[in-house]
């Protein structure tokens, strides 16, 4: 989400231009990044694809519909959904425990039970993700919180298999289009992994509430930009 309004303000590309280089530069970060959890055993890889495949359906036409709607209209709505999310890290920050703290449940037939939610929220957000052309790791977060009762620090890792999923289609279908620059992304994937890494390090050692209230205060701000455009 912060590479986007990177694009639109340093670059002169137009909002459909802004979103399909940041999916594309997104989804080779995701899925680098996906990779490499699944290996660590940080992301639950059975829990992101339940999700991320009947997910791509819901992107695909989600895709489809963003890429015929007006750019500036979709950055408009798309900045009323960030406020949203700006609202729910506030949330967040007042309670005195985190959800689904606890890991969940290894037998397999829990996690059947789990990916039976998990499908119709991956067909939901993947249409939300691919209608704005972003990754939507907010709410594939809160769905695989859920759906999948997955503790956030394992549901936040495990979002970037659908992540990596939804915005490389997104990528792809807006580079058919004609709307994806490869040196804007580039430079949105460095930044990406420079933010990552100290996302990461933060993590580990800032409170949690007071990371909350941080990424909120950074959402406020790129609401703000989205609606004053």
């Amino acid at each position: 989400m912060i590479g986007l309004p990177i694009i639109l303000i340093g670059t002169s590309l137009s909002e459909h231009g802004a979103l399909g280089t940041n999916a594309t530069a997104i989804s080779v970060l995701a899925a680098i990044l996906a990779i490499w959890a699944v290996m660590r055993g940080t992301a639950h890889w059975k829990e992101g694809l339940a999700f991320a495949i009947p997910g791509l359906i819901g992107a695909y036409f989600g895709t489809q519909l963003g890429l015929a709607f007006p750019g500036r209209k979709l950055i408009f709505i798309l900045g009323l959904v960030v406020f949203a999310e700006a609202a729910w890290m506030f949330w967040l920050s007042t309670r005195k425990k985190p959800l689904f703290s606890g890991p969940p449940s290894p037998q397999p037939h829990h996690f059947r039970r789990r990916a039976f939610g998990l499908v119709p929220m991956g067909v939901v957000v993947g249409w939300v993700s691919g209608f704005f052309a972003v990754g939507a790791g907010f709410m594939i977060v809160i769905a695989l919180m859920l759906g999948g009762r997955l503790p956030v620090r394992l549901a936040s890792q495990t979002a970037l298999i659908p992540i990596a999923l939804f915005t490389g289609l997104e990528g792809g279908r807006y580079a058919m289009a004609g709307h994806v620059q490869l040196a804007p992304a580039a430079c949105i994937f460095v930044t990406g992994a420079l933010s990552g890494a100290i996302g990461v390090a933060l993590a580990d050692r800032a409170p949690r509430r007071l990371l909350q209230r941080v990424l909120g205060a950074l959402f406020v701000l790129i609401g703000v930009n989205f609606l004053v455009r």
